[in-house]
């Protein structure tokens, strides 16, 4: 739509734009079994970007200082990507399984950089012409007994970008996304004594990732396992009460982080980290009326 956006008395400019996407599916189930299935799909999917994303991170209004970038239709542009899944489902009367595979292939995909706008701490996005991400994601669950279950939920990622130039024209090529970890995986076992009792504990690694996309090695966000405990009591089917305890192990541990320009004179002083919370609990009652 057409969007007339006034940068003061007598003057105005036509700063809209129009997107048109048609996202086609399609997909495939054969049935093994009655407990296990195979699947397959296919599908392409456009996306604009953000207001963010037009504005360069530069606030949320229109104004003399982002203008150009609102006008320049090439800053960045729609993306598209080809997604491709393959995989099984299993369930049975005492485990369930399912593997899935998938490969994304971007065409100028809208990604993160590292970068920083000016001036602020919000992330900037640019198009990379060429990228894909692809990998397998596992998920299951086992009843071991008549009072254990196990589960595991597990991702391996491969990404790369083809080609990437940065603010200072730097061209880096075959470069892996920022804050995109090769594995992530989640295990997790609950002990049942009771109807009325539940305690469980669920731990959490994720590998290491770069958190700019250079790939520079000075720039790294480092690997991490935490483990959480929970409590649940069910006094009846109208009351429940749960105990959460997050980071047991009182941790030190960062999901995210960036190169930072501590002062903004346009020199960046070293990685900044977003430190996550330590050791901490919490109560929840849930009564249903």
């Amino acid at each position: 739509d057409a969007i007339v956006t006034s940068l003061g008395p007598g003057r105005s400019v036509d700063a809209g734009r129009d997107w048109l996407f048609l996202n086609p599916k399609a997909g495939v189930t054969y049935t093994l079994d009655e407990r296990s299935s195979l699947y397959a799909s296919f599908g392409r999917t456009g996306r604009e970007p953000t207001r963010t994303d037009i504005l360069q991170g530069s606030g949320s209004e229109i104004n003399e200082s982002n203008i150009n970038s609102v006008l320049n239709e090439e800053i960045v542009e729609e993306e598209y990507v080809n997604d491709l899944e393959v995989g099984y489902r299993y369930r049975g009367p005492a485990a369930s399984l399912s593997a899935n595979f998938f490969y994304m292939d971007f065409e100028n995909e809208i990604s993160r950089v590292g970068a920083l706008a000016q001036n602020s701490y919000v992330p900037l996005r640019q198009n990379v012409p060429d990228s894909y991400r692809t990998g397998v994601e596992l998920s299951g669950k086992v009843r071991l007994g008549d009072r254990w279950t196990g589960r595991l939920n597990a991702v391996y990622l491969k990404t790369n970008v083809s080609r990437f130039e940065n603010a200072s024209s730097q061209v880096f090529r075959e470069v892996e996304h920022i804050f995109a970890p090769e594995w992530n995986i989640n295990p997790g076992i609950a002990y049942r004594p009771s109807g009325t009792w539940k305690i469980s504990i669920n731990g959490r690694y994720v590998s290491e990732s770069f958190m700019e996309l250079s790939n520079d090695p000075a720039f790294v966000l480092p690997d991490y396992f935490t483990l959480d405990g929970q409590l649940d009591v069910n006094f009846s089917d109208n009351v429940q009460f749960s105990l959460h305890l997050n980071n047991i192990f009182d941790k030190l541990y960062f999901n995210w982080g960036t190169p930072v320009d501590v002062d903004f004179d346009g020199t960046v002083e070293g990685p900044g980290y977003r430190v996550q919370p330590p050791f901490n609990l919490y109560g929840q009652l849930r009564v249903r009326f």
